[in-house]
């Protein structure tokens, strides 16, 4: 029986800041890949430091109605081996170049596969890591192509109609396990967190025993948000404002939503998800990167056919 590694397949829709004159994501990506594109161009630093992380579009293969494509995070040289000069110089990097050097393990921090249609986005990325770091690949690399508009990747919400009108409020907590580190969650530039514990500092003074009490796990920071559904929105619109509201959430396991009849839905049950088994290959252990390729492209479909698309 041949090896399968399992992947969570997570649905996000693709809007446009600019509704009426935008062309699509796609359109513009299938523009800014030439044949004759090599890795290097493809390449986004981090930040301006000499030794930033980078990601980069690593692997793609264009097809009728969508693009295929493999993402990879670098560390930095002063952490890792140099990765060869010469492999940016061709127009792809696969994780099996990476590996035909023995410390190959250490040159990509992580990489995710995705596939990119006009109306949705398909990825692998960590369910724990929020697609604010692809959202922000894509519009750098089309910088030059999108003439202002601006691409987001909003979560496709799991939920029914009647279900998503009854939403009454969404709840983000801290996680129970004590200490700094397992606070940090992003929203919007800002931390959970951070918001909860100012507010918390407002309403109790700057106590310095506060800090120690969040520390040690006695005080708990919550942060409510309140949900009123106007009666002229329509479902989709309210979709997607709940969506919109998850978006910036790495950590859907510690948010929950509770509808108005009380019942609560946890965050990791919320969003669009799909679970496959990919087959490894038997030589080198690498995934069947055409078998992950149709196994997203069905999932497209079944996202089309629930929005009611043809």
């Amino acid at each position: 029986m041949s090896k399968t590694k399992s992947f969570i397949l997570r649905a996000f829709s693709v809007t446009s800041s600019n509704t009426l004159t935008a062309s699509n994501a796609l359109e513009l990506l299938n523009k800014s890949l030439p044949d004759a594109s090599i890795a290097e161009n493809r390449v986004m630093p981090l930040s301006n430091e000499e030794n930033s992380d980078k990601d980069f579009l690593a692997d793609f293969e264009k097809k009728k109605n969508l693009i295929f494509g493999l993402m990879m995070r670098i560390a930095t040289a002063k952490d890792v081996p140099e990765i060869d000069p010469d492999l940016f110089k061709q127009p792809k990097i696969t994780v099996s170049d990476l590996k035909t050097n023995d410390k190959s393990s250490s040159l990509c921090k992580d990489s995710y596969y995705f596939a990119l249609a006009n109306d949705f986005l398909v990825t692998t990325l960590n369910p724990r890591t929020t697609i604010k770091r692809f959202q922000t690949y894509i519009n750098w690399l089309l910088e030059e192509q999108r003439d202002g508009q601006f691409f987001s990747f909003s979560p496709v919400v799991d939920l029914d109609k009647k279900t998503l009108s009854s939403v009454n409020k969404i709840i983000y907590s801290d996680p129970e396990t004590p200490g700094n580190s397992a606070c940090q969650k992003e929203m919007s530039g800002l931390k959970i967190y951070d918001i909860t514990i100012a507010i918390l500092k407002r309403i109790c003074g700057a106590d310095a025993n506060l800090q120690d009490l969040i520390d040690k796990d006695i005080v708990k920071a919550e942060l409510l948000v309140k949900f009123k559904k106007p009666k002229k929105i329509s479902e989709e619109e309210y979709a997607k404002a709940l969506s919109a509201t998850l978006k910036p959430v790495s950590d859907l396991e510690n948010v929950k939503i509770t509808t108005k009849d009380g019942a609560q839905i946890k965050g990791d049950q919320l969003f669009k998800i799909k679970r496959v088994e990919i087959e490894l290959q038997s030589d080198n252990d690498q995934i069947n990167q055409q078998q992950l390729g149709q196994e997203i492209e069905k999932f497209i479909l079944e996202l089309r056919s629930s929005n009611g698309d043809s």
